[in-house]
């Protein structure tokens, strides 16, 4: 399992750490660890840091005390002088490790993003499980973000479902940011700093001028630049939420750039010249004629999803994984 497979790197990492210390002469026989003060400065559970120090004990180089941790002892025989024994301070070393769920997530959200393009799919839990060999809370943790990304759904009957894209599901997305997102960038845009304003700025001229060489992370980054760099300043959180509602809009563009250039690339050009006289009002201090921009943008852009939508109709649909199924509600 990957989890016995992380664990085991937690509580090797803590071991070559201390061990590092000790060849260093930095822990010196007569330190007292504690099992709760490694556990904070490393990070980590106080499990991870037990075997590393039951490993450590096994060598012979540090001894467990009762009810007060472990004393270093270097290999020592005998027992060590209470006069000489002291705490030892572990300075802050984070071990970074990536949450279970998002190794999973990326291909997980691809293959359901672009099947939902053709029917409605249902998510199984066993079947995700057993696909990626991950716990069920792993994959449970999965499915949630999934969720809050807009891309799943429980049922009535509680199976998870993500649900066909249909030109009703288009324009009812596409109506919430009409209203919302304009809104969200006239309050956020004059607190976004002045140098990210310009990064933004560059980075999509430089993707407009090479449009026939961009890749989707280069469309996909441009995407988030308008849609969620630039209105995440906004302080009316809640209407920020709402519009979380409508990312999988940006999700499912992503994936129809990667699997089907031809359809969407017809439309990158215009959209991402929409992008850019937004940026460039914003850069000029013109709030509201920005605020102009996106909605005339935001408006064309249901025009181009349909039409895309219309072509990948045409195309052959891929089979689905293991892990998905079709739905009843198709």
């Amino acid at each position: 399992m990957r989890e016995q497979a992380e664990d085991a790197l937690i509580y090797r990492t803590i071991y070559t750490r201390i061990s590092a210390l000790l060849a260093s002469g930095q822990l010196r026989p007569g330190h007292m660890l504690s099992v709760l003060q490694i556990g904070r400065a490393f990070s980590v559970s106080r499990s991870g840091v037990r075997q590393a120090l039951e490993l450590l004990q096994q060598e012979g180089v540090v001894s467990q005390v009762a009810r007060k941790g472990y004393v270093v002892t270097g290999g020592r025989r005998g027992r060590i002088d209470p006069a000489h024994l002291e705490p030892y301070a572990f300075e802050p070393m984070p071990i970074s490790m990536e949450p279970s769920w998002r190794r999973i997530y990326k291909e997980a959200e691809r293959e359901i993003a672009t099947r939902m393009l053709f029917r409605s799919v249902r998510v199984t839990e066993e079947r995700l499980s057993r696909h990626f060999a991950v716990s069920r809370t792993v994959v449970r943790e999965a499915l949630l973000q999934l969720a809050a990304n807009g891309l799943i759904t429980k049922d009535r009957s509680g199976h998870w479902i993500a649900e066909k894209v249909t030109p009703a599901t288009l324009r009812n997305l596409y109506e919430l940011r009409w209203l919302l997102e304009p809104s969200a960038l006239l309050d956020s845009a004059p607190k976004v700093p002045k140098e990210k304003m310009d990064e933004i700025w560059r980075r999509l001229k430089a993707t407009t001028a090479r449009l026939r060489q961009a890749s989707s992370e280069d469309m996909d980054q441009i995407e988030q630049d308008l849609h969620g760099t630039l209105v995440e300043h906004c302080g009316n959180k809640p209407l920020l939420r709402v519009l979380d509602q409508t990312r999988l809009l940006i999700i499912a563009t992503r994936y129809i750039f990667d699997g089907y250039p031809d359809i969407t690339k017809a439309y990158s050009k215009q959209s991402a010249l929409e992008h850019l006289r937004v940026v460039e009002r914003l850069r000029a201090g013109d709030y509201a004629g920005a605020g102009k921009a996106l909605s005339d943008h935001l408006h064309k852009s249901l025009d181009h999803w349909i039409r895309r939508l219309e072509n990948i109709a045409l195309v052959a649909e891929p089979p689905l994984p293991d892990f998905l199924l079709v739905a009843d509600t198709d």
